[in-house]
């Protein structure tokens, strides 16, 4: 394992060893009860101007976001860049946030690729696209990274509050879970609803649900007794950004709206927390149901991995040898009408 890197060294005039002494947890939790007491007084834009410039929040999301672990991966912070391990071996590494100098690309890249070349470990390298990502991105092009697909970065402020609820179908209720068996379930739909194993996820959130109850939501919607929808929100200890995770929706139940009841859902939970903005990375299939519920795209998100498919095709067939283990209850979910 590399050796991990000091992000924040100490400086030695006074401003700057008073803001060491003071820790980003710190900062952020002070600038959260900011934001609850702004938004109790009705003031707009604490801690974040509503009208602040696209490049200045993707800057601010950015270093929130290289503070924040991953569950099921093990995170190093670089100067420069984020790092996640896999503790699974059917996981990829994950490369992300990276603002690296023009001169030092060519370097820091060849470093990750000989890294998890060794660990015998694909991975992947997502760039926030524009401004000096665009720079980045051609470099991993020069050094063999095809772009595999795009996803959006997006945020909903609150101007806008949805009105669609749960689809009055007969048989369908809406849980917010907070049991471990919950849990169970909702992992159960991710893992038949994009054909891997979620199950590493099991232990840290079970963990995080005992010992910090409010850094994690969950919801999940049953068909009697039968999950066929779920999502989480993740409200990282010491940020200020809430992120929502993908709607999960198993295939005989799509299209009944069932992903965006969960969307709004969450979203008037995220608002009754007088958070003043939550975001979501998605597919673009994903994007047109968010903007229903109030969500805008702030920039596109490149998720870049090496041409060499060997080492991509040996997860691939480890993913692939889940899918023919699937729950016999979730193959049953075909008969729901």
């Amino acid at each position: 394992m590399r050796k991990r890197v000091q992000a924040f060294p100490p400086n030695s005039r006074l401003w700057g060893w008073t803001f060491a002494c003071l820790t980003n947890s710190t900062l952020h939790r002070v600038a959260h009860t900011v934001s609850v007491f702004s938004h109790k007084l009705r003031i707009p834009g604490f801690p974040i101007n509503v009208n602040v410039l696209t490049s200045d929040l993707l800057s601010i999301y950015a270093q929130d976001r290289a503070l924040i672990g991953l569950p099921g991966y093990e995170v190093e912070r670089f100067p420069h860049l984020t790092c996640y391990t896999p503790t699974l071996r059917d996981r990829e590494g994950i490369i992300s946030f990276a603002s690296l100098n023009a001169d030092h690309e060519a370097r820091e890249i060849k470093e990750q690729i000989r890294y998890f070349s060794l660990a015998q470990l694909p991975f992947r390298w997502s760039v926030l696209d524009g401004g000096d990502s665009v720079s980045l991105k051609n470099r991993l092009i020069t050094e063999g990274f095809v772009e595999s697909h795009a996803r959006t970065l997006m945020q909903h402020r609150f101007l806008i509050q949805p009105a669609i609820k749960l689809p009055s179908n007969r048989g369908l209720r809406l849980e917010h879970i907070d049991s471990e068996r919950g849990l169970r379930d909702v992992l159960a739909v991710y893992s038949a609803a994009f054909n891997r194993s979620h199950s590493y996820l099991y232990e840290g959130f079970a963990r995080q649900m005992q010992h910090d109850p409010n850094s994690l939501s969950m919801f999940c919607i049953y068909h009697y007794s039968t999950p066929v929808a779920a999502a989480w929100t993740i409200y990282p200890t010491g940020s200020q950004f809430p992120e929502m995770s993908t709607a999960a929706v198993v295939e005989p139940c799509r299209g009944r709206r069932l992903g965006v009841a969960l969307d709004v859902a969450r979203v008037e939970e995220v608002h009754s927390r007088f958070y003043d903005r939550v975001f979501a990375v998605v597919s673009d299939d994903r994007v047109a149901l968010l903007k229903e519920v109030g969500f805008e795209s702030l920039t596109a998100v490149s998720t870049m991995r090496l041409a060499d498919v060997s080492i991509a095709g040996t997860l691939a067939a480890r993913r692939n040898s889940f899918a023919r283990s699937l729950p016999r209850d979730m193959r049953l979910l075909a008969e729901i009408e």
